[in-house]
């Protein structure tokens, strides 16, 4: 289980993460509260210049020469959960490398990731909770 520096355990998180433990998913993730895709997201980076269109547009160039469907979904990577086994260990080595490819978003490439090993997900989360509004939770902005 990885959980960022700016969010603060308040509540039980054991019947998230028992209920992943009994899926067969290779990882539990809690999909983006306000955008579905990676393509939505690299937009609001933009708009909101969180990081520059180049690099962006980089990342974009990439995703699209690949294939990556807007299906792919879009995670919050600040809360996620992985089964122990060769799956997770190519998850975690694929993001990295395209983590120091492509720049710091590593939302944008997390689903890229999971879509291409097909890796199957659990959603640690119900639609529209996140760690943000979760009880169990204090999200800090960075």
């Amino acid at each position: 289980m990885y959980i960022d520096a700016n969010i603060t355990m308040r509540g039980d998180i054991a019947p998230a993460i028992s209920a992943f433990v009994a899926s067969t998913a290779d990882l539990g993730v809690v999909p983006h509260p306000f955008r579905q895709s990676v393509y939505e997201e690299a937009a609001t980076i933009m708009l909101h210049m969180r990081e520059s269109r180049e690099q962006v547009y980089k990342v974009l160039e990439m995703l699209e020469r690949e294939g990556c469907p807007p299906e792919a979904g879009l995670f919050e990577m600040n809360f996620f959960s992985l089964r122990p086994g060769p799956p997770a260990d190519q998850f975690l080595k694929d993001w990295w490398t395209l983590f120091q490819q492509y720049g710091n978003r590593d939302q944008l490439l997390a689903p890229f990731v999971t879509w291409k090993h097909r890796m199957k997900l659990h959603a640690l989360m119900p639609a529209g909770q996140s760690v943000r509004n979760h009880p169990a939770f204090q999200y800090r902005p960075h």
